[in-house]
């Protein structure tokens, strides 16, 4: 609901200023309320509500925001809520046995989420809108970018607080698998050739 809200305040915002420009991709400010505005199957050309630009905006505001489900190495399953900035820790038939509170995902993160006296927004680290998984041990991280580089934090599944971090060695690393506390990684080499890389975290 929280991310409806926020739609139709961004499609509010387009429609008049669409209006006033003389550009029609975007809703009116009547229809914004109205169910096709989230009707991402009916193009504008067919009569529906959605134009090239709140596809593209959806892709990037609404997929990219995964809440992914972990089973933990003791066998519960822990589910990422972001829309309510929680980790929900259930059983195996659903029912919620603890929830705990996270903000990592957040633009700006508190100082009690990091153990130095930095704040990852302040030194130009954006969260990666990645959770990863170590197969072998259940262990959960999620991902910082910052100029090419990528930061790879272990996430404490009962606080919410994340390790100190591993900063991969390589610029632009692909295709990220975590292993038995190793990264995996591909690389763009010289002469254009990916090349499998890991690194301990």
């Amino acid at each position: 609901m929280k991310k409806i809200k926020e739609y139709i305040d961004d499609q509010k915002f387009y429609a008049k200023w669409n209006r006033n420009s003389g550009v029609g991709n975007s809703l009116d400010v009547d229809d914004v309320v109205s169910g096709l505005a989230f009707d991402f199957s009916i193009s504008q050309i067919e009569g529906g509500a959605y134009g090239s630009n709140e596809a593209r905006a959806h892709s990037f505001e609404f997929f990219n925001m995964t809440f992914p489900i972990i089973k933990t190495r003791d066998n519960t399953l822990a589910f990422f809520n972001f829309g309510e900035d929680i980790i929900e820790l259930m059983n195996k038939d659903g029912r919620i046995l603890n929830t705990v509170p996270i903000s990592f995902h957040k633009e700006n993160i508190s100082l009690s989420d990091t153990l130095s006296s930095i704040r990852f927004s302040d030194s130009g680290w954006r969260w990666g809108n990645m959770i990863l998984v170590d197969e072998f041990n259940r262990n959960v991280y999620t991902t910082f970018l910052k100029f090419g580089m990528i930061r790879i934090n272990r996430i404490d599944l009962e606080t919410g607080k994340l390790s100190k971090g591993t900063v991969i060695p390589l610029l632009f690393p692909e295709k990220i698998e975590i292993y038995d506390g190793e990264a995996y990684f591909l690389n763009l080499g010289q002469n254009d050739n990916w090349k499998l890389a890991k690194c301990k975290l």
